[in-house]
């Protein structure tokens, strides 16, 4: 237990270490920290593209197979008769 406990604090304070190095070397090249952050923004972009188009690519099908079955089903000739 007292062993476990131990190599939990070594871990925590090198991944401290390893934070504030990362943060250092971030705040020194500004340069590369925008060219990061904006593949970052750009691959975030192409994924909320790409959702979208999925996302209406399906409501555009649900749509025609709803139209596809208000043909079928007659629906249209019924309606036409109830209005004439």
């Amino acid at each position: 237990e007292k062993e476990r406990e131990r190599r939990r604090k070594y871990y925590e304070a090198n991944r401290e270490k390893e934070r504030e190095a990362s943060r250092k070397y971030r705040e020194a090249n500004p340069e590369k920290e925008r060219e990061r952050r904006r593949k970052y923004a750009e691959a975030n972009r192409e994924k909320e593209r790409e959702r979208r188009r999925k996302y209406c690519e399906a409501n555009r099908e649900k749509i025609r197979e709803r139209q596809r079955k208000y043909r079928q089903g007659g629906l249209v000739e019924k309606a036409k008769r109830k209005r004439a």
